[in-house]
């Protein structure tokens, strides 16, 4: 069995602090006299990495806002059919309201009073969670990543335009013969609205892993990136269906689409059971 690295940050903005921090940079050259590239954060060419370093901390600062136009262009092709919050009156008794109760009134109950608020009688409250995989190899092109990602905002737009909570986490999985790891970024909780900008650079350009995770996992001890991580930064592969739950959806290095319609395809597809749930209501 290979055994597991794990690291979750508790926030993004934890992810965001440990940037900052220095790694173990030349370290590494001497384990097994293996030749390393120990800080490709940095030196990888931009036309690879999508964007020099502090380029994509500015984009993670400020958001990704040509992504985003690119996104939402993806998103018009998109056409679900989860109905958008349903809101319907229900009655309550007070002492004041719209309409008198005559049986409660001669009965001499004070909340005699009939009133009115709106609720929503859609799935609201329900909670969905969104892991999205920010890993693309080492041929993997922008146009993929973006796709993916776009997708990833298109199911959870639609989810929280029907009442659904969205919670999204970034995730990175890594596998090596006799190792594998796992990295989980959460990026947004389910009380808190969709902040676009900055959601596209994150699941939707390339710089986030071939910057940012690079620089994390540039971080770990030397023996254990040897191990996990290795000299050339992983190896893409699918998750393990032990590692993964069963009540999320999960975008993985599978879902990385040679077309928009291979996306749509997905999305809707994805978004079916919700509907039909929300129709049954």
């Amino acid at each position: 069995m290979k055994e597991l690295y794990s690291q979750r940050f508790d926030t993004l903005q934890d992810f965001i602090l440990t940037l900052a921090k220095d790694g173990h940079w030349g370290e590494r050259e001497k384990i097994n006299n293996e030749e390393a590239n120990p800080n490709e954060s940095i030196t990888a060419s931009d036309s690879w990495a999508g964007a020099s370093y502090d380029e994509s901390i500015g984009m993670l600062t400020n958001g990704w806002k040509e992504g985003r136009k690119k996104m939402e262009e993806f998103q018009r092709g998109i056409s679900n059919d989860i109905k958008p919050r349903d809101i319907a009156p229900v009655g309550f008794f007070d002492v004041a309201g719209d309409e008198c109760d005559i049986s409660r009134f001669l009965s001499g109950d004070p909340e005699n009073m009939l009133d009115f608020k709106f609720q929503e009688t859609s799935k609201q409250g329900r909670i969905i969670k969104l892991m999205v995989q920010g890993w693309i190899h080492a041929g993997g092109n922008q146009a993929q990543m973006l796709r993916r990602g776009a997708a990833a905002l298109a199911i959870a737009d639609a989810l929280e335009d029907a009442g659904y909570r969205v919670e999204l986490e970034l995730y990175f999985y890594n596998s090596e013969s006799n190792a594998h790891s796992m990295f989980y970024v959460p990026v947004k909780e389910s009380d808190q609205d969709l902040q676009v900008d900055r959601l596209t650079y994150l699941f939707c350009h390339v710089s986030v892993m071939r910057r940012l995770w690079f620089r994390i996992v540039e971080q770990m001890k030397p023996e254990l990136f040897h191990k996990f991580i290795h000299t050339h930064y992983g190896t893409s592969a699918s998750v393990p269906k032990n590692l993964m739950d069963e009540d999320s959806i999960w975008l993985t290095t599978d879902h990385l689409f040679n077309s928009d319609e291979d996306a749509v395809k997905f999305v809707n597809k994805t978004l079916e059971p919700y509907a039909d749930a929300i129709e049954s209501d």
